[in-house]
């Protein structure tokens, strides 16, 4: 066999034992990547999959799910770690406990819908990226994995990938930025945080995370865009002149406010964009509902849209036929769409005929509706619920 073809070999070999510990993260609408790291069955991943919901979902290539808690989180590194509440029985991964070499090919996993695992080759272009006040590993390529591990040909991790920079990002000097997911944190930099988690589980618990500021590692709130200690805008903040279009966009961000004032939502919403909010909203069945709120850029209307069911995995046409006359049933009242593997449910009103009181009945109606359909739809053609 040619050295191409063994490494072929070796590399398949790698993915096949690696992806036995790859989980599925997902928050609300929120997905990403996490690996158990650690003999306790904690699991690694990014702060960007798990946003700041204290509770996320699970599920393993093999089929196994379990809800997960929040423990720990790094803002500043996009890192989480979470613990399942069944601990899942996968291997952890183990750590490289020095730095790759420069030049070095590794693979970069991320598990995807339907318990599959996506493998990107790439090579190690650098290996002491300062980003702010961060130092990073510098891929050749994007890898787009949020929270996933890279592995070298031996299955060990060497850095978590897909970082997501905050906006306006630079690389210290003159040089241009990165490639928007092409940097990984080091594994070797999180020896410590990984050492100080190998503990029995039953000490974590009662443990929640506290979220940093990563410019003066002052504890902040995730509904409030500046750091209340020193002013910095925090990775999730907007600047206001990203809401400075004119009077109609102005006045619709203070809609927006007012509307979550009314909703009474806590914990606090958080900002995900401009004239953009994520919240939770309570459903009738005592759970929590993960909302989405904007305001298009012209401040003309407001939307309000929720995650409801995975896609079935058979079936399609008549789900996708199915989807399209409830549509054409809904009027103006409700809108169903499918963005990737998930089908959402939304509103659309102008902010000129949205009254005081109105946009929080709104939400609490999509709210209501999304438990409806959630069954009618969920049941008959076996799509998984969100939420």
């Amino acid at each position: 066999m040619s050295g191409e073809g063994t490494r072929i070999r070796a590399a398949a070999d790698v993915v096949a034992l690696a992806r036995r510990s790859l989980v599925g993260v997902r928050s609300g609408a929120a997905a990403g990547t996490g690996w158990v790291a650690l003999g306790n069955g904690l699991v690694m991943t990014s702060h960007d999959a798990v946003g700041y919901e204290p509770t996320v979902e699970l599920e393993a290539a093999d089929g196994q799910r379990s809800r997960g808690r929040v423990i720990w989180v790094d803002v500043a590194r996009d890192l989480a770690m979470i613990l399942p509440a069944e601990r899942l029985s996968l291997p952890p991964l183990l750590a490289r406990p020095d730095l790759p070499r420069l030049g070095e090919p590794v693979l970069a996993l991320a598990a995807v819908p339907d318990a599959q695992c996506r493998v990107v080759s790439a090579v190690v272009s650098a290996i002491d990226v300062r980003v702010g006040a961060l130092r990073c590993l510098e891929l050749d390529r994007a890898v787009g994995s949020s929270g996933g591990p890279i592995v070298d040909l031996d299955g060990r991790v060497i850095g978590v990938g897909g970082l997501d920079l905050p906006r306006g990002a630079r690389r210290r000097g003159a040089a241009p930025a990165p490639e928007s997911g092409s940097l990984a944190i080091p594994v070797a930099a999180l020896s410590r945080a990984l050492a100080t988690a190998d503990v029995a589980r039953e000490q974590f618990e009662g443990r929640s995370p506290t979220y940093r500021c990563p410019a003066c590692n002052e504890p902040f709130d995730g509904g409030e865009d500046r750091c209340a200690a020193c002013g910095r805008l925090l990775p999730h903040g907007w600047e206001p002149a990203d809401v400075s279009r004119g009077a109609a966009t102005a006045d619709a961000e203070r809609l927006l406010h007012d509307l979550l004032a009314e909703l009474g939502v806590r914990p606090a919403p958080l900002r995900v964009g401009p004239r953009a909010f994520r919240f939770s909203c309570p459903t009738p069945r005592g759970t929590n509902a993960e909302v989405v709120l904007t305001a298009d850029e012209d401040g003309a209307t407001i939307r309000g849209k929720l995650a409801l069911l995975r896609i079935p995995t058979a079936n399609h046409e008549p789900f996708y036929r199915c989807l399209l006359t409830l549509n054409d049933q809904a009027l103006d009242t409700h809108r169903f769409s499918v963005e990737g593997d998930t089908v959402y449910l939304s509103f659309v009103e102008p902010t000129a005929l949205v009254r005081p009181g109105e946009g929080a009945a709104r939400v609490r109606e999509l709210v209501r509706e999304a438990e409806r359909y959630r069954k009618a739809l969920g049941e008959p053609f076996e799509a998984a619920p969100i939420g």
